[in-house]
Parts: structure tokens; C-alpha cells; sequence
């Protein structure tokens, strides 16, 4: 049975595999680069595990064949309506034009400007300022932003995110962009205090894998724009093994980091008032641990496995039972996007994991901190509305990239911060891979309203410019038409 399990993973993964490259197809690197976020983490994965557990996890034939199903079909749907909107989706050429016509100085200022408001709310609040304080202190230590700092903390890590996508593209398409240390600077220190703090909500690693597919993806569209994928990845195999290779020890590296903010010494010292021991337990928290959880004896891991699991174990209930939870996820994800300033101090706090957990009997194998499930859009659907659910991930996700597109046609190249805000959007949408519904919701409602703040803003900073140019023209022609006076009497 482990022989069929194992050679049905490889097939189905050569099968996903295709659909990379029809999403070459659509001509925009975020649909390719979601698709192989999507291949990576969810079969790419689950093989890795499988050959590493040396026959040691079992499963059950069926309920593992409509996993594999389940998980082709998602690919498929999205591929293939990426595939016909292709052209109302921002193509490879217009994103391109799109991040060189924002300048430097825009970057440099946006990065800055995360930076500066972070180091407020760190004196503000201390180490709550930071995401990873939810599972270090618990929920109901947790401390809300005044709304005015909410809103700005928002739009600024938002654009921060978009910034970081285009310096990442101007890296690989301008020579010597390296060199520009003004931007390289403010990047450098963004990347460090976001990445390094945990501030991601798509994960440190998966923020670092789609900067560098995107990054790779931007760079075979320069140098071959017209060459077929194949032959692209036999010219640029050094460049993709080189890419591997540093994902590949990032992940281990970061897979024997990840622990560390949930070793109790480690935490105390992270929720201390004193900055010294702050800083110290920051500088333990970078250090690998090369021992287990079951070598040191602790019971307050974090332990989660991929999203190819939780699907093939909620498939597996479903199978047996029929059961679903019949819209709660979604009900309850809609209730918990309305604001907090709207809904007020008791706004709903239960989550995907929560219902998924509780309705089907899922938890995490072996002991844990929180019950942090691997939940996918593909997952919470299926456990909600059944084998219908499927459908409707595909242009959920492609609803974010077409609201983006559509954004950036309209004000291509007009505007930095409306520039930023549609690559920060399309990015999250290309990862959204292992995450709830609310999140997905909350990417597209903020960006959104960033949107149309930053639309009415630029049209009137163009008008106003419209009109000085016209009172400008107007002075001019004036001089032109006076008559020069006759100084000869």
C-alpha cells in the first residue's frame, strides 16, 4: 500500500506540475508565482514528508485520491480563469513599467515611514506592538491601537509590503540597482525588523520564497521574454539551483529557529520591561536549536504539520460522516472583517482553526501551545459547503489580482503609493496559500480602502497641477501678446 500511496503523490504532483505552465500563459508573474507557492507547500511538501517519515504515516487510499483530486481541481479552476481573464489581468509588460516609474526616493520614504511608526508604537506599547506578543502573552493581554494608529499602522505596512515587491523586481531588471544606497539601506533595516520580528501574516518564510520566485520569474522575463519555459529553465539552471539551494537552507535554518519564541525563557524574556533583556532574548530567539522537542522534554511546542494533511484528514472525516459545518466558517469570517471601530469591543474572536477543530475532531498531533491549524481557502470551503465548495477558491483569489489590475491600468505609473498598494495586494493574493478566510478579506478590504484614498487624493494633486500649468501657459501668452513699448522718441 505505501508504494501506491507514494507513486499516486508523484504522479499527481507531475500532473499539478502542468498547471505552471499554463499560468505561464496568462503573461503575469503573480499568477505563476502563486501557483508555485501553491505547488511548493501543499504537494511539493507533503512528498518531501512523505519520503522523510520512512513509511511511518499511514493513509487510506480513497480519502488520500480525493485529496490529490481536491488539490488538482483548485489548480485547474485557477489556471484556467486566470487563463480567461488574462486580459483584463495587468500583463508582465505593464508591471514592469508599473515598478520602474516609482523612483527611489518613494521607496526609501515608504520603508521609512514603517520603520519610524513602528518604532512609536514599540515606545508606546512595548513588545505588544508586535504580532508574535498574540501567542507569547495570550489574547486577552492583547492591546488595541487608538484608531488613528490602526489606520496608519495598516497603510503603512501595506504599501512597506508593495515597496519591498518592487525594489525586489527593479533589483533583478536594472544593472548596478544594488549600488543605489539610499534605497538599499531603508530596505535592508525593513526587511530586518519585518521578517525578523515576525510581522509577516503569509510567514517568514513563505514573505521570503515568493519575494524570490517573483524576483526569479521578473528576471526570465527580461532576459528571455520570447524563449518557451523549457528552454529558459535549461539556460538558467545554475540560477534556479542557486535559488533552491538558499530556500532550501533558509527553511532549515528558520525550521530550528521557529520554536524558539515559544521557549519559556526565551518568551520572558521577549515580555520584558527592560530593553537589555529584550534585546537579549531577540539575539536567543536567532540562534538554531538543534535539539527536538521530544529530546528536551518540553510540551509547549508549536507543532503544525502542512496543508496537504489537514485537507487529507478533514476529506477523510467527511467521507466517513458527511459532515459539514455548514457555513459557520464563512458566516463567522464576514462578521469578523466588519472593523473593530463599527462592530465594537466585542467583535467575534473565533477563527477557522477553531470551528474546523471543533466540528471535525481535528487538532494538531502531539502537544502544542495553540491549536494552530494548516488551514487553506480550499480547506475551510470544503469543510462549509462540501465538494461545491471547491469552486469558489479559484476567483476568490483571482478577485484580488483583478481588483489590483485594474487599479494599475487606470492610474498606471501616476502614482507610487497607488502603485505600492496594488503590488502589495497581488503579492498576498500570490500567497495566500495557508491562510483563513479573513485574512484573504482583510488583504483585499484594506488595500482596497487604501485605494480609494490615495484615487481622489492623486486626482486632485493632478488637477492642481493641471491648473498651474494652465495659469502658468496663461502668463505666458500674456507676455507674448503685450506689445513692446517704443523706447525711441
Amino acid at each position: 500500500m505505501q508504494s501506491v500511496i507514494i507513486l499516486s503523490a508523484v504522479l499527481f504532483f507531475l500532473l499539478s506540475s502542468l498547471a505552471l505552465l499554463v499560468a505561464v500563459k496568462c503573461k503575469n508573474v503573480f499568477v505563476a508565482a502563486h501557483v508555485s507557492v501553491f505547488l511548493i507547500l501543499v504537494p511539493g511538501l507533503h512528498l518531501v514528508t512523505l519520503f522523510d517519515s520512512n513509511g511511518h504515516v499511514s493513509y487510506q487510499l480513497a480519502p488520500y485520491l480525493a485529496t490529490h483530486l481536491a488539490v488538482l481541481a483548485y489548480l485547474s479552476l485557477f489556471v484556467l480563469i486566470a487563463l480567461c481573464l488574462r486580459h483584463s489581468l495587468i500583463d508582465n509588460k505593464g508591471i514592469l513599467t508599473l515598478a520602474h516609474g516609482v523612483s527611489d526616493f518613494s521607496l526609501a520614504g515608504i520603508f521609512l515611514s514603517w520603520l519610524i511608526l513602528k518604532a512609536y508604537l514599540v515606545s508606546r506599547y512595548g513588545v505588544s506592538a508586535f504580532l508574535v506578543f498574540k501567542e507569547l502573552a495570550g489574547e486577552e493581554k492583547i492591546l488595541f491601537y487608538e484608531f488613528a494608529e490602526t489606520v496608519l499602522a495598516s497603510l503603512t505596512s501595506y504599501l512597506a509590503i508593495g515597496a519591498a515587491v518592487i525594489f525586489v523586481i527593479k533589483v533583478t531588471t536594472i544593472e548596478n540597482y544594488l549600488k543605489r544606497l539610499a534605497v538599499l539601506v531603508p530596505f535592508m533595516l525593513f526587511s530586518f525588523a519585518y521578517l525578523g520580528t515576525g510581522e509577516s501574516q503569509m510567514g517568514t518564510r513563505r514573505f521570503i520564497l515568493l519575494l524570490m520566485i517573483v524576483g526569479a520569474g521578473v528576471a526570465f522575463l527580461k532576459h528571455s521574454p520570447s524563449l518557451s519555459l523549457f528552454t529558459v529553465f535549461r539556460r538558467s539552471w545554475k540560477v534556479l539551483f542557486l535559488v533552491v539551494l538558499v530556500i532550501a537552507l533558509f527553511g532549515m535554518y528558520y525550521q530550528n529557529v521557529r520554536q524558539n519564541l515559544f521557549d519559556q525563557e526565551i518568551a520572558d524574556l521577549l515580555l520584558s520591561a527592560e530593553p537589555p533583556k529584550v534585546m537579549e532574548g531577540v539575539a536567543r530567539s536567532l540562534i538554531p536549536s538543534l535539539e527536538t522537542p521530544t529530546e528536551t522534554g518540553e510540551s509547549n511546542t508549536f507543532f503544525r504539520e502542512g496543508p496537504f494533511e489537514l485537507l487529507y484528514e478533514l476529506i477523510s472525516v467527511q467521507l466517513d460522516t458527511g459532515r459539514t459545518s455548514r457555513g459557520t466558517i464563512i458566516s463567522t469570517s464576514l462578521a469578523m472583517i466588519v472593523p473593530r471601530a463599527i462592530a465594537g469591543e466585542e467583535k467575534i474572536s473565533i477563527n477557522a482553526d477553531d470551528i474546523i477543530s471543533e466540528t471535525f475532531s481535528i487538532i494538531p498531533h502531539g502537544p502544542y501551545l495553540i491549536p494552530d491549524l494548516p488551514t487553506s481557502l480550499i480547506a475551510i470551503f470544503l469543510a462549509d459547503l462540501g465538494p461545491v465548495g471547491l469552486v469558489l477558491p479559484p476567483p476568490l483569489m483571482l478577485m484580488g489580482l483583478l481588483l489590483a489590475s485594474g487599479f494599475l491600468a487606470q492610474f498606471r505609473t501616476r502614482s507610487s503609493f497607488i502603485a505600492a498598494a496594488g503590488f502589495s495586494l497581488m503579492f498576498q493574493v500570490a500567497g495566500s496559500v495557508e491562510s483563513d478566510l479573513v485574512g484573504v478579506l482583510v488583504s483585499m478590504r484594506e488595500i482596497g480602502l487604501i485605494l480609494l484614498l490615495l484615487i481622489p487624493l492623486c486626482v486632485l494633486a493632478r488637477s492642481a497641477k493641471h491648473i498651474t500649468l494652465a495659469a502658468a501657459e496663461t502668463r505666458c501668452s500674456r507676455h507674448t501678446q503685450d506689445p513692446i513699448p517704443n523706447l525711441v522718441s
